[in-house]
């Protein structure tokens, strides 16, 4: 994002990016941009994403997290996540058709922020659909079939023990969030047209059949109806997860890049 300032005011920051021994970047994208910015090829290694070297949450955090949302065994879930302004009325339009594919089918919409939880709560009962906020669940509570997300941290526990997740940031103009994070508990993934910050990611989804962009939120509509065939969203799910593996190593490669660097003991 700070590129086009970079660029703008090369002579100032390329001195500063010359000081660094070395350079470790996400992408080749990235590695071309230190380039145009004066930094040597030979100072740049293209490791990958940290974020793709996370661990899933453990089944015993998830059981109890789905426990909580009273989910049942026919249940199921599909998980709107990191939920951004101008995104929300798109997904809120189609809560009532998915809601009506099957009496089973729950939803968990997860707003990026949480001062949009409200928001988001006042748009669904303006369309007769009711929701109820995970902070306000407890064991004896019977929540509606829309849980809205209201809590830190929780997001990929419900990644977990969903049938398919939709990652937002995708269907507006931001660039799209973690794409990985529900491909980790091997769920298949739906997202926008908007992919810019983690194009990476997206195609490596995209062509391993475990990951599903739609130009429009109607074609989104469509993509989880496929999911209700469980043994389809399960081997897309595996798809999603193989591609996960593929780019994983980011941690143990800025490692070693590091030590290669550091100075030997005199």
């Amino acid at each position: 994002k700070s590129f086009p300032l970079y660029s703008r005011f090369k002579s100032l920051f390329a001195p500063a990016l010359n000081g660094f021994s070395h350079c470790f970047v996400q992408s080749m994208d990235d590695l071309k941009k230190m380039k145009s910015l004066g930094v040597p090829e030979e100072k740049v290694s293209v490791v990958g994403q940290l974020k793709y070297d996370l661990s899933p949450p453990d089944s015993m955090t998830v059981q109890k997290f789905k426990e909580t949302l009273s989910l049942l065994r026919k249940d199921i879930l599909f998980t709107f996540g990191s939920v951004r302004t101008g995104e929300d009325d798109l997904l809120v339009s189609i809560i009532p058709d998915l809601l009506k594919l099957s009496p089973n089918v729950k939803i968990l919409l997860a707003p990026r922020h949480l001062k949009n939880v409200q928001v988001v709560q006042d748009k669904l009962s303006k369309i007769g659909v009711a929701s109820t906020l995970r902070s306000r669940m407890g064991i004896q509570t019977i929540p509606e079939r829309v849980i809205l997300l209201d809590t830190m941290g929780e997001l990929v526990q419900s990644y977990a023990f969903s049938r398919a997740a939709f990652v937002g940031g995708t269907l507006v103009h931001i660039g799209g969030h973690n794409l990985m994070e529900p491909a980790l508990a091997m769920v298949p993934v739906c997202f926008g047209p908007y992919t810019n910050n983690l194009p990476e990611a997206a195609e490596a989804l995209v062509q391993s059949g475990g990951g599903f962009q739609v130009q429009d939120v109607s074609r989104l509509l469509e993509c989880f109806k496929r999911f209700l065939d469980e043994d389809f969203a399960k081997q897309a799910g595996r798809k999603a997860h193989e591609s996960v593996l593929s780019m994983r190593g980011a941690t143990e490669k800025t490692v070693q890049g590091v030590l290669n660097w550091w100075p030997s003991e005199p």
